[in-house]
């Protein structure tokens, strides 16, 4: 049985959530969607029934639906999803502003009418010859002017609408990938805990991959705990064929100065370090 992917994962303020899923042989279809509160805001999908034609085996299908469900990730934590969330945010306030105008001004009702007095009133007519030196041009280019404006703003209006389904993540996957600098980049990320306290026993879940979208598995791993009132250790490791190092390590007992954790990686794509610091109990 195929196992589909739900993480959230946060950049700028903004939580989203990403799952992705197998719709099955007689849908051949990988299918991600990305959330933001509850709303879809992207999607992507991926047919594979030209590879089920060749004899797409289970693990190549499940191979496929972590490898877009990690590029998607990596594609978020680069910021490049960003633009959509400020786009919906814009497109939102938006609609509230014209839902608020329409609610004001219905129909625009009449006020009540007050009775005025019937008295005719009379104005001694204007000589035809007069009415031809009247200069009507500036009252139409102001009433062209106003006709314009308001053609302008209801077409921004209908513009700025929100998208949400018409959100597809193909172009930006596209051009994230094509960007060599990021698809070439090695990538050290920690799970689990991210708080150290002198003392204590920890272990260590450490991921290796190339720009968060493709593990990389059999890499070497260097953990260093420094610090400035004990001798620095160091542990080595390598990762699974999951791309994760799992490394125990013992954080030394210090009352004073300061110390930190380092883990650093190196492959054929370059180096990676991440740091965390260590707190004093």
């Amino acid at each position: 049985m195929i196992t589909g992917f739900n993480t959230d994962i946060s950049y700028d303020g903004t939580t989203y959530h990403i799952q992705t899923e197998d719709k099955g042989d007689t849908n051949p279809i990988i299918l991600s969607l990305v959330y933001v509160r509850g709303a879809i805001l992207a999607a992507k999908r991926t047919s594979y029934a030209k590879e089920l034609q060749s004899g797409l085996t289970e693990q190549q299908l499940q191979v496929m639906l972590e490898k877009q469900h990690r590029t998607i990730l990596a594609v978020i934590k680069a910021g490049r999803v960003q633009e959509l969330v400020d786009k919906l945010n814009k497109s939102k306030s938006i609609e509230e502003e014209i839902s608020e105008t329409l609610k004001i001004a219905p129909g625009f009702p009449s006020s009540p009418s007050i009775p005025f007095p019937q008295v005719p009133i009379t104005a001694p007519p204007i000589p035809v010859s007069q009415t031809n030196d009247i200069n009507f041009e500036p009252v139409v280019d102001k009433i062209n002017e106003i006709r314009s404006s308001i053609a302008v703003e209801s077409s921004r209006r209908v513009n700025s609408q929100p998208l949400f389904a018409e959100f597809d993540l193909d172009k930006i996957i596209f051009d994230y990938l094509q960007t060599d600098a990021q698809e070439e980049k090695l990538e050290i990320s920690l799970r689990g805990n991210k708080e150290f306290y002198s003392g204590e026993s920890i272990l260590l879940q450490i991921e290796v991959s190339r720009a968060g979208a493709k593990v990389l598995p059999s890499i070497p791993v260097i953990v260093k705990v420094i610090g400035t009132a004990f001798k620095p250790q160091v542990y080595s490791g390598r990762t699974g064929p999951d791309g994760v190092a799992i490394m125990p390590v013992a954080l030394p007992q210090f009352t004073a100065g300061s110390a930190a954790i380092v883990i650093q990686s190196s492959s054929d794509l370059g180096e990676a370090e991440i740091k965390y610091l260590i707190r004093r109990r």
